[in-house]
């Protein structure tokens, strides 16, 4: 376990969270200017996500299996340096092979970055973990909504978008070193006395059902600054101020599932998230006058926000600890398919297309959500 304080250990993970999230949301929220300097088109752009996403997906999987050998701390300063080395490519690089490797450090990184705080967030908090991790999704959001507002004063400022990624590089730094100072170590991780095994089908169901909240979720958080500049032809950085408006969205949702009461579980509260979030998301299948465009891109961050949450949740009272990371990487999974996959269909029919693909793709998992519910509190075994 750790040695040190669980209030310094934790003030550390959210700030290394915090970054993660600042990063990736500074990078998507660039990606239209990034992709016209460099002449990337939108399939290059798609490959581009798709690489940051699926190397995020491998670091995240192989770095819990690394610190089991080399401990937490050694993997974690790993992804402080990889993040790092990836902000000062993306600062100071130039040509595409510059930038393809500054997104895949910044997703080898970032994946590392997730995974290891989290871990040390459970190892340092027993008995606190849902409170915890709930916090942690705080900063999460507080971290992309800085980076997204980031990008949007550098460029309504005329300052270089590598400024951004200059600034990002010294609290990566600065969060590495403080690291070296932390006396933490790993002692092959906490095993939860739970017995709980849950049957083959019901991990199936909530890892499908993560994996299609995760498409969703990364089909609106890497495209929505793009399509506002390229189908919905609004300059810059009027897009880049409306994604914002999501995170900021997104935040104000995940502090009412975090610190309200609510005395509903989660198997009810998350079908009736993706019932809200078809909505907004079928408004954006259609020509839309600028205010109702920002109504319903803010409504689809508030909606979408607490679903992670929801689900883990709902998994882990289902299922052993192990059972439920293997959920958890199912949405890491997603994440790394759903540009790869959205890329052509934009490519062919714009906006329109990918936004009506994300709604048949929550109302599967609406469904879905409300299948499981319905089995499960009758008492059935999946």
């Amino acid at each position: 376990m750790p040695d040190a304080r669980p209030r310094f250990l934790n003030a550390h993970s959210y700030s290394g969270l915090a970054l993660f999230a600042a990063t990736v949301s500074a990078f998507l929220s660039a990606t239209q200017r990034i992709g016209g300097e460099y002449g990337v088109d939108t399939r290059g752009l798609g490959f581009l996500l798709g690489g940051y996403f699926l190397s995020f997906f491998v670091s995240s999987v192989t770095g819990g299996l690394i610190a089991g050998r080399l401990g937490m701390k050694a993997v974690l300063f790993s992804g402080y340096a990889v993040t790092a080395f990836g902000l000062l490519l993306f600062a100071t690089g130039s040509g595409v092979p510059f930038l393809a490797a500054a997104v895949i450090a910044v997703g080898l990184g970032g994946g590392i970055l997730e995974g290891m705080t989290t871990s040390v967030l459970l190892v340092a908090n027993p008995g606190r973990s849902r409170a915890v991790i709930a916090q942690s999704q705080l900063f999460y959001c507080l971290g992309a909504l800085g980076g997204t507002a980031l990008i949007g004063f550098i460029f309504s400022s005329g300052i270089p978008w590598r400024t951004a990624f200059g600034a990002l590089l010294v609290p990566a730094a600065v969060l590495g070193i403080l690291l070296l100072a932390i006396p933490l170590r790993a002692d092959g991780g906490v095993e939860s006395a739970s017995p709980r095994r849950a049957p083959l089908g019901r991990l199936l169901s909530f890892s499908a059902l993560l994996f299609l909240f995760v498409y969703v979720e990364t089909g609106l958080t890497s495209w929505i600054p793009f399509l506002l500049g390229t189908d919905f032809k609004l300059a810059e950085p009027r897009p880049q101020w409306i994604f914002a408006g999501f995170w900021a969205a997104f935040l104000v949702s995940r502090l009412i599932i975090s610190f309200a009461r609510i005395p509903v579980s989660a198997r009810v509260i998350a079908p009736a998230a993706f019932l809200l979030l078809l909505s907004p998301l079928a408004a954006l299948c259609f020509p839309l006058p600028l205010p109702a465009l920002i109504v319903s891109v803010v409504a689809c961050g508030l909606f979408a926000s607490p679903l992670w949450i929801l689900i883990v949740t709902w998994a882990d009272e289902h299922m052993a600890p192990a059972q439920a990371s293997l959920v958890v990487g199912a949405g890491g999974l997603a994440a790394g398919t759903s540009p790869f996959l959205s890329a052509p269909l934009i490519a062919y029919g714009g906006a329109r297309l990918h936004f009506a693909v994300l709604f048949g793709v929550t109302v599967l998992a609406l469904a879905g959500a409300v299948w499981m519910a319905r089995l499960w509190v009758e008492g059935k075994r999946g």
